[in-house]
């Protein structure tokens, strides 16, 4: 009898035991905090302002755009330009344009190169070789573009500083060139425009003024036009801007699912995507209120709802991940009960069997 009763209090401890700790587990809905914003318009609005400063940046670079502007390349100082004449290898030189524009040629002395394409200053070149040579046959060309770079640091095979070596390169093309994108890049790359004056502006020749933003997204789906319906982005750089290939970073995925943690971002990560990295969700999960918090700057969060069942059944959008988002799936409270009564009497029977 005593044995029986010991038995039973023993039992009736671990039940207890049992419930307080399932009490523990139990994840409810986030409650707000301090400098906390809600709704659509505030968690997506990074991506507006992204796509309103990219915007802005194509209409200032439309002009660069022009059959003109993409066949010519101007020659700049730090170019090493290499000049010919034919029949007189003694007139035959490379010439590296100097910081005032000038390049010195034999016989007739300085010529200005800077701001000129290759045959607007092979036709200089000649016309004042005319006063000391007849019929002079002068060949130019750029031999090693120094004049005008763009750098490409961060998740790419070869980061380094790339020269431009048409009228306009764009940036899918500099990417190419710096062996695109390693496997931890992020979805996105960021281009830092050049500190000078827009395509277009007088002032383009002479003084500068900073680019309206520091750095501009762009996804990479955009950029290419893989997206369904898109067309490719034509992006072109203009010497001084900066190609950032970020890492894609983490997402931590806590609450309702069977490995809570911190998991890394690929490219394409997605709410659901996140969800399958840590197992799925379990029986508990409230899926019509699963959180997305993100951090949208100035320490303020934007806290967006989903309903798990819509995106998965009635194929509405997913939610994109980025980099530092958290997905928290809180517990329904009669399906966690049910499920931490079903737990607790298995654990008693299997006490009571192995007693």
């Amino acid at each position: 009898m005593v044995n029986r009763s010991w038995r039973f209090s023993l039992l009736a401890l671990s039940f207890g035991a049992m419930i307080c700790s399932a009490c523990l587990r139990f994840v409810p809905p986030r409650s707000v905090e301090p400098g906390d914003v809600g709704g659509e318009a505030e968690f997506f609005a990074i991506e507006r302002q992204e796509r309103n400063e990219l915007q802005t940046l194509l209409v200032e670079r439309a002009p660069l755009l022009t059959q003109d502007a993409v066949a010519s390349y101007q020659v700049s100082p730090g170019d090493i330009v290499d000049i010919r004449v034919f029949d007189l290898p003694e007139l035959t030189v490379s010439a590296r344009v100097r910081p005032d524009g000038m390049i010195a040629v034999p016989l007739i002395g300085d010529v200005t190169a800077q701001g000129l394409s290759e045959s607007d200053l092979q036709s200089i070149i000649a016309e004042r070789l005319r006063r000391y040579v007849v019929a002079p046959a002068v060949t130019v060309a750029i031999n090693s573009y120094e004049g005008k770079r763009v750098s490409v640091i961060g998740e790419v095979a070869k980061p380094g500083v790339y020269p431009l070596r048409q009228g306009t390169s764009s940036l899918v093309q500099i990417l190419s060139e710096a062996g695109g994108r390693t496997a931890r890049a992020a979805g996105h790359v960021l281009l830092i425009p050049a500190n000078h004056a827009a395509p277009g502006d007088p002032r383009a020749d002479g003084g500068s003024r900073l680019s309206s933003t520091p750095s501009i997204e762009i996804d990479i789906e955009d950029l290419l036009g893989t997206s369904s319906g898109t067309v490719p982005i034509h992006i072109p750089l203009i010497a001084g801007d900066t190609i950032v290939i970020p890492e894609a970073g983490n997402v931590q995925v806590d609450g309702e699912v069977v490995r809570p943690g911190s998991y890394p971002l690929s490219s394409k990560e997605s709410m659901v995507g996140a969800l399958a990295a840590a197992g799925g969700i379990t029986y508990s999960a409230d899926v019509e209120r699963v959180e997305v918090i993100r951090e949208v700057g100035s320490g303020r969060k934007a806290v967006l709802a989903c309903n798990l069942q819509d995106v998965a059944l009635k194929n509405t959008h997913d939610i994109r991940l980025r980099n530092g988002d958290v997905v928290r799936i809180p517990s329904a409270q009669g399906r966690f009960m049910t499920r931490q009564v079903v737990e607790v009497l298995n654990r008693i029977f299997n006490v009571s069997v192995v007693q």
